[in-house]
Order: C-alpha cells, then structure tokens, then sequence
C-alpha cells in the first residue's frame, strides 16, 4: 500500500511542476523572427567600418545623418545611438527591457524593430525604466 501511494503523490507532484513550468515557456517573449532576422516592421541599415568596430567591442553605435534620416522617416524620429544585439540574445531572450537596439544579423547589417515600443528619442531612453 505504501508504494502505490508514494506513486500515486509522485504523479500529482510531476503534474503540478509541468503545469506551473509549461506556461512560462509557452509565454516567451523572445521576438519574433525567421532564422538570423527580425520578421516585424523593421529599418534595414548597413553599418560604416567604425560602426563595425564599435560593435565587435560591445559598445553602442553613434549613427550617421543617412541612418538617423532612415529611422526618421519609418518612425517619425530616430535616436542618435543604438545597441548591437545578437540574434541568439534578440530570439531567445525577454524583450520587455530592449530599447534603441539592432538585430546583428550579418557582419555590417542590423534589423532595427520599428514595430512596438522598441524605439524612443534621446530624451525619452535618460528618464525610461526598462520595463517601460
């Protein structure tokens, strides 16, 4: 009788840990995406070589007058930096923190996310939380 009450309480007890543990892989928030690039509204630009080289260090980008204009145009403004993400950290991550980022998804290209709240002026990116 033990046994089959030990079994009995292992069971339950594996029921409850698949049902607290499956809706948080079920509501990930990664973005969404089709291989290395970013599939929602989005601003395609071509990096310069000092941009290339910033990035490969991890620092954020200044962009140019031509990407600034880009960004301008798609969103109505455009902040004057960006942050390099990779795919893998874009994808597989939560993006309730991410804001002025670009999708690296070759060497000198990036996908910048124009869809959602993902870009915000220079003013508004000093006095934002990052779940804002």
């Amino acid at each position: 009788m033990p046994k089959l009450f030990n079994l009995c309480v292992m069971k339950n007890f594996i029921y409850c840990a698949l049902l607290v543990c499956l809706p948080c892989v079920a509501l990930a928030d990664g973005l969404k995406h089709k291989g290395d690039r970013y599939e929602g509204e989005k601003v395609v630009l071509q990096l310069t070589k000092a941009q290339i080289r910033e990035a490969e260090r991890g620092q954020r980008i200044d962009l140019t007058k031509k990407q600034k204009a880009m960004l301008v145009a798609a969103k109505g403004f455009s902040p004057s930096r960006l942050t390099i993400i990779s795919p893998k950290d874009a994808y597989n991550d939560c993006a309730c923190f991410l804001f002025n980022f670009g999708i690296r998804y070759s060497k000198s290209g990036i996908d910048v996310p124009i869809d959602h709240n993902f870009l915000c002026t220079d003013a508004d990116e000093i006095g934002r939380s990052p779940a804002d």
